[in-house]
C-alpha cells in the first residue's frame, strides 16, 4: 500500500474521529441537561470513538490513541454503571411485587448518575476532549481523496473479522455456564467493533463491506439482548433484597434466564448465516 493511499486513508478516519468527538461533547452536555435516552447516546459514541482508535491505530499517532483509549475507558466505566442500572430499571418497571428491588436500584442508579456528572465537571474531561479534537485534525474532503484509501481499509475490516471468528471458536469451546457468558459478551463486543469499522470505512468501500457491517450489527443487537438477561440474572445475585422478594424474583429469574437461552438460539441462527469472507 502506497504512503499516499495511506495518507488518504488516514483522512477518512480523522474526519470520523473529528465527528465523533464533536458528538461525545454534545452527548455530554446532553446528559448534564437530563436529556431522554442522554446516557444511552453519551455510551455509545464513547464505545464506537473507542472501537475507532483501535481498529484504525495503524493509521493513527498510536501513542496518541491508546492515552485516549485508557482516558475513554475511564469515562464508560461510569457510563457503563448508569446505563445498566437503567436497563434494568426498565426490565423491572413492570415487576409491582418487588418493590424493595426497585427502591434498591433506584438508589444504584441515581449514585452512577451522581458519579458521571462529577467525572464532567473534572479537568480530566475536558483534557479529553481537547485531544480528540487535535487527534481528528480538519475534516478533509472526503468525497474526493477516499477512493484510494480503499486496499488499506480493508485490510483493517479482515483484521476485525478475523478477531470476531476466533472469539466465536472460543466461544464453542465453553464449559461452564460462567464461561459461555462471558465468551458472548467478548462475541458481541468484536461484533461491534467491526460494525464499527465498516461503517468508518463505508465512504471509501463497497457493497460486501457494508453487507459486513450489517450482519455484525445484527449480531451485536442479538447479544445484546442475551447481555441485558445475564447482567439483571447477576444484579439480582448480588441484591440484598433479593430474600424479601422471595418467589417473584425466583419467577424473574427464571424467564430471564429463558429470555437469554432464545437470544442464544437466535445468535446461532445468525451466525450460520453470517457472511464468510469478503
Amino acid at each position: 500500500m502506497s504512503a499516499k493511499s495511506s495518507a488518504r486513508a488516514t483522512e477518512l478516519v480523522s474526519a470520523e474521529l473529528r465527528e465523533f468527538a464533536l458528538a461525545l461533547k454534545e452527548n455530554g452536555d446532553a446528559f448534564l441537561r437530563g436529556d431522554d435516552d442522554a446516557v444511552h447516546e453519551f455510551r455509545v459514541t464513547t464505545r464506537r470513538l473507542r472501537s475507532v482508535l483501535a481498529s484504525f491505530e495503524p493509521l493513527l499517532d498510536a501513542a496518541a490513541g491508546r492515552h485516549l483509549r485508557a482516558e475513554l475507558k475511564w469515562l464508560a466505566s461510569a457510563l457503563g454503571l448508569a446505563r445498566d442500572t437503567e436497563v434494568i430499571r426498565l426490565r423491572l418497571a413492570a415487576q409491582a411485587d418487588i418493590a424493595d428491588l426497585n427502591r434498591k436500584l433506584g438508589e444504584d442508579h441515581r449514585a452512577a448518575l451522581a458519579r458521571v456528572v462529577v467525572m464532567l465537571g473534572t479537568p480530566r474531561y475536558r483534557l479529553l476532549l481537547r485531544a480528540l479534537h487535535r487527534l481528528g485534525g480538519s475534516r478533509p474532503d472526503v468525497a474526493k481523496k477516499s477512493h484510494s484509501a480503499n486496499g488499506k481499509l480493508i485490510k483493517l475490516i479482515r483484521k476485525d473479522l478475523k478477531r470476531l471468528r476466533n472469539s466465536v471458536r472460543r466461544f464453542w469451546k465453553t464449559s461452564t455456564p460462567t464461561e459461555h457468558d462471558l465468551a458472548l459478551h467478548v462475541v458481541r463486543k468484536n461484533s461491534k467493533r467491526l460494525r464499527y469499522t465498516c461503517e468508518c470505512a463505508a465512504p471509501a468501500t463497497g457493497k460486501s463491506e457494508r453487507r459486513l457491517g450489517r450482519a455484525a450489527q445484527k449480531l451485536q443487537e442479538i447479544l445484546g439482548e442475551h447481555q441485558d438477561s445475564v447482567a439483571l440474572c447477576e444484579w439480582l445475585a448480588k441484591s440484598s433484597c433479593v430474600e424479601a422478594s422471595g418467589g417473584a424474583v425466583n419467577a424473574l429469574l427464571s424467564a430471564e434466564r429463558e429470555a437469554s437461552r432464545t437470544s442464544e438460539k437466535r445468535f446461532r441462527a445468525a451466525w450460520r448465516a453470517f457472511p464468510r469472507s469478503l
